[in-house]
């Protein structure tokens, strides 16, 4: 028997699959085994644990695998690439594929075919496939200059439009001012401007909760942020699709999307203004399925 491990090694976890060729087996999740984040050691404990745990659910030794994919941000960076394997490799000699995050959310979602996929997390990415093969992404620059509508977006759109207001008295300034420890909005910003730069992401949490009271900046953030992920959606679709006509699958994949209806309303709402013929998935793709569906077949190079 065959076996296959995918790992989803996100901003915020580290999600793994295992299972052989037709079924799938055992599946663990730890914290980020992002380097770029958290650093080679973390990154090693992080991946060393779920590959074991995971492989504890399937009752197997990871000397069994044969193949494993990772999908891993900045997976186009060679360097990170092959410390990615050398991790992986301590723990198993199976063939490790490393692609891009992108890659494997665009297989969970759409599998082999051709659509697009919209990823918010920490960070947010569009990316797409024509039935033609042909591929583009938008976004996925990172926080500084891109991440649009992602979870870092939503917390400094927060910040921000708790400071430009002045407002102390709704629930997303409460909420905000009381997780960072701030008696004031001078505070809030110099809190927000400090090196090293806090965790917007974070805050994407108490945002949702001041959405559900109701909180006109909370709601009108989320809304912005559902619009902002799907212009970045068009941007592919722009590329791939010039004429826009035929029908498009769109999946979603993200803490963003998951935990947030208002966002994927705001999201489906304003592309089918612009596209009638797409089709907005409403369920929300685990991008570890994709990375284990590449390790099974090979998918990606």
């Amino acid at each position: 028997m065959a076996y296959f491990l995918g790992i989803d090694a996100g901003g915020t976890k580290t999600a793994a699959l295992i299972g052989d060729e037709r079924r799938e087996l055992g599946h663990a999740e730890g914290p980020s085994s992002k380097i770029q984040n958290v650093g080679e050691s973390a990154a090693r404990a992080a991946l060393r644990d779920v590959i074991q745990n995971t492989c504890a659910a399937a009752k197997i030794s990871p000397h069994d695998l044969v193949r494993i994919c990772v999908g891993f941000s900045g997976a186009s960076n060679r360097e990170v690439a092959e410390v990615v394997r050398l991790i992986i490799h301590e723990i198993t000699p199976a063939e490790v594929q490393v692609v891009g995050d992108n890659v494997v959310a665009l297989e969970a979602a759409v599998g082999g075919g051709s659509g697009v996929v919209v990823v918010a997390g920490t960070g947010s990415i569009a990316y797409g496939r024509s039935e033609r093969g042909e591929e583009a992404r938008a976004g996925g620059f990172g926080p500084v200059i891109s991440d649009e509508g992602s979870g870092t977006w939503i917390g400094k759109r927060a910040v921000r439009s708790i400071a430009q207001t002045a407002e102390t008295a709704g629930p997303l300034a409460q909420l905000v001012l009381s997780a960072w420890n701030c008696r004031s909005i001078g505070e809030l910003v110099s809190r927000a401007n400090a090196t090293p730069v806090p965790d917007f992401a974070t805050l994407f949490p108490i945002v949702v909760q001041a959405s559900t009271q109701r909180d006109a900046l909370a709601c009108d953030t989320l809304n912005q942020a559902g619009r902002q992920l799907a212009h970045l959606a068009k941007e592919v679709i722009q590329k791939l699709w010039p004429g826009g006509r035929q029908q498009i699958r769109i999946g979603l994949v993200g803490g963003v999307f998951k935990n947030s209806a208002m966002v994927r309303e705001s999201f489906s709402r304003f592309l089918q203004s612009l596209y009638q013929h797409v089709e907005v998935s409403q369920n929300i793709a685990e991008p570890a399925v994709g990375a284990l569906s590449i390790a099974r077949h090979g998918l990606a190079a």
